[in-house]
């Protein structure tokens, strides 16, 4: 499951449960990819039914959690995160929900601004 988020000037994009459900976390940091990055969090989030993601934003800062897990712990300069453009079409300034090579029910979402 994916979330692309504005984040300051840039772009990141939330995988969770990516690499076939071995890792989570912002998918590009200062050009480098999730898989095998200290920050990832290792294992499967989505095992609960239905598990609850809260996301929070600055244009500074990326925290997740999943069930109260923390999931993303992020602060530092915004340009430091990409999206890798060959897998997405996006717009620069919105929110964008995705999959890759999976499927997943969304019941329902609410963006607050703080």
């Amino acid at each position: 499951f994916n979330v692309g988020l504005p984040v300051g000037e840039s772009m990141t994009l939330l995988v969770i449960d990516g690499f076939g459900g071995r890792f989570s976390g912002l998918g590009v940091i200062a050009n480098r990819i999730l898989e095998g990055r200290e920050d990832a969090y290792h294992g499967s989030l989505l095992t609960s039914n239905p598990a609850e993601l809260v996301i929070r934003v600055t244009p500074t800062s990326v925290k997740v959690t999943c069930d109260g897990k923390q999931i993303v712990n992020w602060t530092g300069n915004a340009s430091e995160l990409t999206i890798r453009r060959q897998f997405w079409n996006y717009r620069d300034d919105a929110i964008f929900l995705g999959s890759w090579n999976s499927e997943f029910i969304l019941r329902s979402a609410t963006i607050r601004s703080l």
